[in-house]
C-alpha cells in the first residue's frame, strides 16, 4: 500500500508540474497554428515529457524559475512532506503533524506495512496523522481502480471493433506513405486496406501491423482522399502516438487539464495530417476532400479509445482550415521553428538548481521578529496553561541530503514507543510504532546552534502520567529570558518560566498535570561492557534495557539519512525521504561548515581528517571551508558532485616545523572498484595566524620540490 501511495503522490506531483506547462502551451498553440498546425502539434511533446519524466535538466530560462516559492509550496503540499506552524496563520488546535509512516522491524530491518489496529492506541494528534495516511491510501486505491476501469474500457472497445470487422475483405495493399499508388501486393512492408459493411467511417486499427478499414461503396475520389489521409497517419506514426497519449491520459485520469491536452493534441494531429494531404492535391481534390470529411462527420460514433478515425476530431474547424489553407512561407516556418525551440527550453527544463535551493532556504528563514518575542512580550507571556497560541515557531527543516554539523546529535528520551533527540538544527519526536517523525521543532530559528552562540543547547525532557511530553530548551549561555518550553502534544512554544519548575516537576495549571523530569538515560562512557559504544558512531546518551542491552543512536556518517535508533536487535531509520521538508540541497547552509571550522581547525590532524571526509563526500563547499587557495562556485560544487574518486588512510611524512607545516601521504582510489590501487596523493596543511589550521588547496599527486 505504501508503494502505491508513493507512486500516486509522484503522479500528482508530476501532474502539477505539467499543469503549468499546459497552461503555457494553450495560448502559444493558438499563435503557432497561424503558421502551421504541425507546429501546434509538436508543442504537445513538451507536455508529454513533463508527464513521463520526473525531472529534467536545470535551465535559467525555465518557466519554473518565475515563481519558485509557489511551485515549491504546491509540491510540498501534494507530497505531504512539510508543514508550517506559524501562529499568525495556523491555529494550533487545527494543526496536523508531519505524517507518520507505518513499519514493523523484521529480523533487524524495518519493513513497511499497514496495521490498522494501531490506530486505537494513538493520541489525538496521531489519530489525525493516521487518518491522513488512511485517506491517502484510499485515494491511491481509487486512482488505481480508475486506471483499471479505463484500460478495461479500451480493451472492450477494441474487442467490439475487432468483432465488427471480422467479415472485412481485403481491398488492396498500399505503401505506408502518400507518395505511392494503391496496388495489390503480398509484401510485408505494405499496409493492408480492408472494406467492411459494419462501419460508418474509415479508421486505422491495430499496431503491429496497422490496418486501414473503409466502408463499402466509396467512389474513387472519396477512396483516394481517405487513403491519402490514413497513409499519412501511418507514415508519421500517429496511430502509435495516439495510443501512447491515451495511456498517459488514463494514468492521469483525475486531471482535467491532461484530458484537455489529449483532445487538443488529437485535433492538432488531424489538422497536421490534413495539411500534408492538401499539399499533394489540386483544387478539385481539395474540394472533394472537404466534402468527404463532412460526409463521414455526420456518422456519430462511440468514443475512440486510442485509434484513429477519418472524421473524428473537430470537423467544422478542419473544413474551415482546409478552405483557408495556404502553404506557410519561409519566414513563418523559421518563426515556428524558433518558437518550438524556445518552448522546449522554457517548458521542458526544470528551475535552476542553485536558485531553487537558495530561494527554498530563504523561504524558510524566519526573522527575529517572527520567532523570538521581544522582552516586553516575554514578560507578558504566561505559562503553558495560560498561553493560548504560544510563540511563533516552525517544524525542523531538512532535505534528503542534509548533514549533521560537527555538534552531531543527542538522545534526550527513549522508551518502547517514543524516541526524542535533537541536533543543532532541530528537536524531533520519533514514533517507534509508526516508524516516523511525529513532531519536530526548528532549533536553528531559536538561535540554539553552537556556531551562533558559542555553546551547545541544553534540552531536558519532562513526561506526564498520561505519556505526554514537554521539553525545556536552554540555548547557550543558559539564561531564563532566552529559554523556552515546548509542548509536544499541543505543539506550543512559550517563553521559559522558572516558576513552573518545582522539585523537578513542570506543572500545567490548565490540565492539572505534573510533568516529571526524565533521567532514564546513561552516558555510554559509564555503562558496563560498553566498549563497542565508545566511538564516534554512537551518541553519548544511551537507554539501558532490561535484557542488558542498550537503546542507542547510531550514525554511519554525518548524513542524516544514516542516523538510526538501535534497540533490542531492531533498527529504526530516523529520517525518511518521504518526510523531508526541503528539496535536495546544492550545498549545506553556512552554519554547517562554520561548525567544522570552529571545531576542526585547532588541530592539524583533525583538520586533515575532516577535509578528507569532505573530499570523499565530493562536497566542494566543505573543502573550501577548511582550505586556502580554493574559491567556491555553484558550478564547481555541481561538478565535484559527479566525482567518484576517494582518499584512503595515510601517514604523516613531515611533522610540524617552525613554520607550523605538516604533510600527509594517503592512498588514492579512482572509484569504488579501484581498491587495489597503490597510487599516492599528498595533503599538506599549515597553521595560519587568526584562522588556525588550513589545508593547502587541492591534494597533489607529486611531492613539492623542496621536500
Amino acid at each position: 500500500m505504501d508503494v502505491l501511495s508513493t507512486v500516486f503522490l509522484k503522479v500528482v506531483e508530476m501532474g502539477l508540474s505539467a499543469s503549468l506547462v499546459i497552461l503555457v502551451v494553450l495560448p502559444v498553440r493558438l499563435l503557432m497554428r497561424r503558421f502551421s498546425a504541425g507546429f501546434a502539434y509538436l508543442l504537445w511533446i513538451v507536455v508529454a515529457v513533463r508527464l513521463v519524466i520526473p525531472a529534467t535538466i536545470a535551465s535559467p530560462v525555465s518557466i519554473f524559475n518565475l515563481d519558485l516559492q509557489a511551485a515549491g509550496t504546491c509540491q510540498k503540499a501534494f507530497n505531504m512532506k512539510s508543514y508550517q506552524d506559524v501562529a499568525e496563520t495556523v491555529s494550533y488546535e487545527d494543526d496536523v503533524p508531519v505524517p507518520t509512516w507505518k513499519q514493523v522491524p523484521v529480523s533487524g530491518v524495518a519493513h513497511d506495512i499497514a496495521d490498522e489496529n494501531l490506530i486505537n492506541d494513538f493520541t489525538n494528534t496521531e489519530r489525525i496523522a493516521a487518518k491522513r495516511m488512511k485517506w491517502m491510501d484510499i485515494l491511491a486505491v481509487i486512482w488505481a481502480a480508475g486506471i483499471v476501469t479505463l484500460v478495461s474500457f479500451m480493451v472492450a472497445v477494441h474487442i467490439h471493433i475487432r468483432h465488427s470487422v471480422r467479415y472485412a475483405t481485403l481491398l488492396c495493399d498500399v505503401l505506408p506513405h502518400a507518395g505511392g499508388m494503391c496496388r495489390r501486393s503480398g509484401k510485408m512492408n505494405l499496409v493492408k486496406v480492408y472494406e467492411c459493411d459494419n462501419i460508418r467511417s474509415p479508421f486505422i486499427f491495430g499496431l503491429l501491423p496497422p490496418r486501414i478499414y473503409i466502408p463499402y461503396r466509396l467512389n474513387e475520389n472519396a477512396r483516394q482522399c481517405v487513403l491519402m489521409h490514413e497513409r499519412i497517419h501511418i507514415a508519421r506514426g500517429d496511430y502509435f502516438i495516439k495510443y501512447m497519449a491515451y495511456l498517459l491520459a488514463v494514468i492521469y485520469w483525475f486531471h482535467p487539464l491532461v484530458w484537455m491536452a489529449f483532445h487538443l493534441m488529437c485535433a492538432d494531429m488531424e489538422m497536421r495530417c490534413d495539411e500534408c494531404a492538401l499539399s499533394k492535391m489540386d483544387a478539385g481534390m481539395k474540394k472533394e476532400y472537404g466534402n468527404v470529411l463532412l460526409a463521414f462527420a455526420a456518422n456519430k460514433r462511440q468514443i475512440s479509445a486510442g485509434f484513429l478515425a477519418f472524421g473524428e476530431e473537430n470537423v467544422m474547424k478542419r473544413v474551415k482550415h482546409i478552405l483557408n489553407y495556404r502553404k506557410p512561407s519561409r519566414w513563418k516556418t523559421a518563426a515556428g521553428i524558433f518558437g518550438l525551440m524556445l518552448m522546449a527550453a522554457a517548458c521542458g527544463t526544470d528551475a535552476d538548481g542553485n536558485k531553487a535551493a537558495n530561494i527554498s532556504e530563504a523561504d524558510f528563514e524566519i526573522t527575529e521578529s517572527e520567532t523570538v518575542l521581544s522582552k516586553e512580550q516575554e514578560s507578558e507571556t504566561k505559562p503553558i496553561a495560560a498561553s493560548e497560541d504560544g510563540m511563533s515557531h516552525r517544524a525542523a527543516q531538512w532535505a534528503v541530503n542534509t548533514m549533521m554539523d560537527h555538534e552531531f546529535c543527542t538522545l534526550d528520551y527513549a522508551d518502547e514507543d517514543t524516541v526524542i533527540f535533537h541536533i543543532s538544527s532541530g528537536l524531533f519526536q520519533y514514533d517507534l510504532q509508526q516508524q516516523g517523525i511525529s513532531r519536530s521543532l526548528d532549533l536553528q530559528a531559536l538561535n540554539c546552534q553552537k556556531v551562533q552562540t558559542g555553546g551547545e543547547c541544553q534540552i531536558q525532557i519532562y513526561k506526564s502520567e498520561e505519556d505526554k511530553f514537554c521539553a525545556v530548551i536552554k540555548p547557550y549561555p543558559y539564561t531564563d529570558t532566552d529559554s523556552y518550553i515546548y509542548d509536544f502534544d499541543t505543539d506550543r512554544l512559550v517563553s521559559y518560566d522558572a516558576a513552573l519548575l518545582g522539585n523537578d516537576t513542570l506543572y500545567d495549571a490548565e490540565h492539572g498535570e505534573g510533568y516529571v523530569r526524565y533521567d532514564g538515560l546513561a552516558s555510554k562512557w559509564d555503562v558496563e561492557n560498553g566498549q563497542e559504544l565508545n566511538n564516534w558512531h554512537y551518541s553519548e546518551n544511551v537507554l539501558p534495557l532490561e535484557d542488558g542491552g542498550y537503546g542507542v543512536l547510531h550514525f554511519d556518517s554525518i548524513k542524516l539519512s544514516t542516523l538510526k535508533y538501535l534497540a533490542g536487535g531492531r533498527e529504526y531509520a530516523m529520517f525518511r525521504g518521504e518526510q523531508a521538508t526541503l528539496p535536495e540541497l546544492l550545498k549545506q547552509d553556512d552554519s554547517f561548515y562554520q561548525s567544522f571550522v570552529l571545531n576542526a581547525t585547532e588541530n592539524e590532524a583533525q583538520c586533515i581528517l575532516e577535509y578528507v571526509g569532505f573530499y570523499n563526500s565530493h562536497d566542494y563547499a566543505g573543502m573550501c571551508a577548511l582550505s586556502t587557495g580554493l574559491d567556491y562556485s555553484d558550478e564547481l560544487q555541481k561538478e565535484w558532485g559527479t566525482h567518484k574518486d576517494f582518499i584512503g588512510g595515510g601517514e604523516v611524512l613531515m611533522e610540524k616545523t617552525d613554520e607550523e607545516y605538516v604533510m600527509e601521504e594517503c592512498y588514492y582510489y579512482a572509484d569504488k572498484t579501484d581498491y587495489d590501487s597503490d597510487e599516492k596523493i599528498y595533503i599538506s596543511a599549515r597553521y595560519i595566524e587568526g584562522q588556525g589550521w588550513r589545508v593547502d588547496g587541492l591534494p597533489s599527486f607529486t611531492l613539492p620540490h623542496d621536500f
